[in-house]
């Protein structure tokens, strides 16, 4: 074969190779492609994740009250706010009294809440739990909270609320603002009843601790000098007293640890 022959060989050959790898990389192409789309969609929804409002119902214990009051709490504890939002309750919320109808009073919730803003919360009174246990009334709820956000997206949550989970529960009283500012009123009361009358001011004791440290190293000082010269005495005499001796080693600890 001539030469341009095998030129045209080879070219042939370097572009048939060059399609094959080509169209091995389309697959590739493909899946980083896929690969990225889907990157980008898990970022927009952890975004809208992060930036919704999240509407969410519970049972909580008083703050200012008795430890066995439960309250029925609407929060919002998303980053945006929430938009009509409704609350449906089965069974419906009640609590115990004896003076009602089935032993249940109707537990007030507005049918709607226009605007719940990021961190607000919603209140109100659920039950007393000694008045509720054994009242016969339901303990588990399943409260269902559907809204809306500002691009008018919708939300349907629901809660599960078991008195259940509380009857054997011990709570401490809990303390609060209102607790806070109870005792700073107690303060100012007690400090109003300072005067310079007799028994009507503030006693105060004040102690000079270099002072009284110096007097109990000075009687010390001179406790174990005497003991010293009574054992010196002693052993002069022919008498040997292990007490005496005992008794001066011991105070001659105590002066070297009050020194330290």
């Amino acid at each position: 074969m001539t030469p341009q022959a095998w030129s045209a060989i080879a070219g042939c050959t370097t572009a048939v190779v060059a399609v094959i790898a080509l169209l091995a990389t389309v697959p590739q192409y493909r899946q980083a492609k896929r690969g990225a789309a889907e990157q980008i969609e898990e970022q927009r929804r952890l975004v809208r994740e992060q930036a919704r409002p999240y509407v969410a119902v519970s049972m909580e214990f008083g703050l200012a009250a008795p430890a066995h009051l439960v309250q029925f709490v609407v929060s919002n504890l998303g980053h945006t706010s929430a938009k009509e939002v409704r609350i449906t309750s089965n069974p419906r919320l009640q609590r115990a009294t004896p003076l009602a109808i089935g032993g249940g009073e109707e537990v007030f919730v507005p049918e709607t809440f226009p605007t719940l803003v990021p961190g607000q919360r919603w209140a109100t009174f659920w039950d007393m739990g000694y008045e509720r246990h054994g009242s016969g009334l339901a303990d588990r709820h399943e409260v269902t909270v559907t809204y809306t956000d500002g691009r008018g997206a919708s939300y349907t949550d629901t809660f599960v609320l078991d008195w259940a989970t509380i009857w054997n529960q011990r709570q401490m009283p809990p303390k609060s603002l209102h607790d806070a500012a109870t005792a700073l009123l107690d303060i100012a009361k007690t400090m109003g009843t300072w005067s310079e009358r007799s028994g009507g001011g503030l006693q105060v004791w004040q102690r000079d601790g270099h002072r009284k440290d110096e007097e109990e190293e000075e009687q010390l000082d001179r406790l174990q000098q005497r003991l010293r010269d009574q054992a010196e005495e002693r052993r002069q005499a022919g008498e040997h007293r292990p007490d005496l001796d005992h008794m001066t080693e011991q105070i001659d600890k105590a002066q070297d640890g009050s020194r330290d």
